[in-house]
């Protein structure tokens, strides 16, 4: 498949429902947060009710794992401890100080990311391709950049 076949194949309606999905869960995770409802937070923080509110949690059955070990109360004390946070480089310490059993950087992020997308939004590695193949319009030259990106910018 050539740039041209590749980017003509995505469905940018898809995207952007996709996009807006998401961007509604984090509107409907922010309000449980603030309105200090511990259980319809975590349920939807862990990806129990919905996939697309920690797909880290989700595609690995790790939610209901979490709320075995540990309490609701404690994964919304680690969601308090992100939402103060105001750098982004102490979201791992936070997340791995608070020591909850299987609820670890994969799933804390995605907390992170959805309760403040403004300053946690993470990027794996298909979407910092994707938009390196934006930038320079060209497939190969994104193939060829993703280890300096990721090296540059992750140190």
């Amino acid at each position: 498949m050539n740039d041209l076949q590749a980017w003509n194949a995505i469905d940018y309606r898809v995207a952007r429902e996709l996009y807006d999905r998401r961007y509604g869960i984090h509107r409907r995770l922010l309000k449980a947060f603030q309105q200090n409802r511990v259980q319809d937070y975590v349920v939807l923080a862990l990806g129990i009710e919905e996939a697309g509110g920690n797909y880290s949690a989700a595609e690995h059955g790790l939610g209901p794992i979490i709320l075995q070990q540990s309490s609701p109360e404690r994964v919304f004390q680690l969601a308090e401890k992100l939402y103060v946070c105001q750098d982004p480089a102490q979201v791992p310490d936070i997340i791995y100080k608070e020591y909850i059993p299987f609820l670890r950087i994969s799933v804390g992020s995605e907390m992170a990311a959805l309760l403040k997308p403004e300053l946690f939004w993470v990027a794996n590695t298909r979407t910092t391709w994707a938009h390196l193949v934006m930038k320079h319009q060209n497939v190969l030259k994104a193939d060829s950049q993703i280890p300096q990106f990721i090296v540059a910018h992750l140190g």
